[in-house]
């Protein structure tokens, strides 16, 4: 499910280079709205993609081992949301910043993908040097939440509180970048 919403996140996002290669981002930065109304646009709009392709995977739930009726589905809403957020303003200002699908690719690859790897997705945590790094690995805030709501969990408070704090943080840091940056990257 992470790596749907972090493909999602990379493919939704890479349309910004494509857009600024073709001209259309420059007739949108001229256009009377604010960088940061364009910055909140993408996130929502590849975020609600993000989210329907995330609901559409849980469908197969029951064949997984999990009770559908167990699960705790307005936590596995929540973290999904806040996921596809700071995972697309991430993006975002990768795309913003660079300035060829090429470079683009090549930093997701050295730096999303080996975080989706230590998020705990695929192997659990452990108490040395990788255990470390991934207590730092805000992936692995997403993977532990997710898991919580289906195992049925209540809730997984810290989990929730890094997610909505990277929401709020890479959300502001794309508008910062997008209102700095926009002369040299448009």
């Amino acid at each position: 499910l992470i790596m749907v919403l972090l493909f999602t996140s990379i493919f939704g996002t890479i349309a910004l280079i494509e857009d600024r290669q073709s001209g259309f981002l420059q007739g949108v930065l001229t256009a009377p709205g604010s960088r940061t109304s364009l910055v909140l646009g993408k996130i929502a709009g590849v975020s609600s993609i993000a989210f329907i392709q995330s609901i559409l995977f849980l469908l197969i739930t029951p064949w997984t081992g999990y009770a559908m009726a167990a699960v705790n589905w307005w936590l596995i809403a929540g973290s999904i949301v806040m996921t596809c957020v700071y995972m697309t303003a991430i993006c975002f200002v990768m795309a913003w910043v660079l300035r060829t699908t090429q470079a683009y690719h090549a930093l997701m690859s050295v730096l999303l993908i080996p975080l989706w790897i230590l998020s705990g997705a695929m192997f659990p945590a452990n108490d040395g040097v990788l255990g470390i790094v991934m207590q730092f690995n805000p992936m692995t805030y997403s993977v532990n939440v997710l898991r919580s709501g289906l195992e049925g969990q209540t809730t997984d408070i810290l989990g929730v509180v890094v997610l909505l704090g990277l929401c709020i943080v890479t959300v502001m840091f794309a508008a910062m970048v997008s209102r700095k940056q926009g002369g040299r990257a448009a």
